[in-house]
């Protein structure tokens, strides 16, 4: 969790490890604020991912009066948040392949358009010299 990007895959195990552990060792539930602490970091980047956890319900939260305290529910569904992140950079990936090859492809058809104009031009100039070099005569039989 030291890294500034998200990796909710990640992050989600590391919650769910420190709860554990937190449990394990008070022999309580813990509550946000514990968590945060075990694991270094802000209690605003703590509640999203206790609401990210708590929304897929991995985590339950129970309100106590001396605060709410967190449970593992279905550790099981954390990797949900795997397939659901190697998706993305899958789509993110082949996203940025047909971007490449749409530039690829206009750059072809440029150059392709840019030989075709060539190519008339030098047609329309030899046209003209040969229509220029012919003998007067050799015309008007036409």
């Amino acid at each position: 969790m030291m890294n500034n990007k998200i990796d909710l895959y990640s992050d989600a195990h590391l919650f769910v490890a420190a709860i554990r552990v937190l449990s394990h060792r008070k022999k309580a539930p813990p509550a946000l604020d514990h968590v945060c602490r075990h694991l270094a970091i802000s209690l605003e980047r703590g509640g999203y991912i206790l609401r990210r956890l708590e929304k897929e319900e991995i985590i339950e939260i129970v309100k106590q009066p001396h605060g709410d305290r967190l449970f593992v529910k279905t550790h099981l569904n954390i990797e949900d948040f795997k397939h659901r992140q190697a998706q993305s950079d899958l789509d993110k990936a082949l996203s940025e392949f047909k971007s490449e090859k749409q530039t690829f492809s206009r750059k072809i058809e440029s150059i392709q358009a840019d030989q075709a104009k060539k190519k008339k031009d030098l047609f329309a100039k030899l046209n003209d010299q040969l229509k220029i070099d012919q003998p007067p005569t050799a015309r008007n039989d036409k």
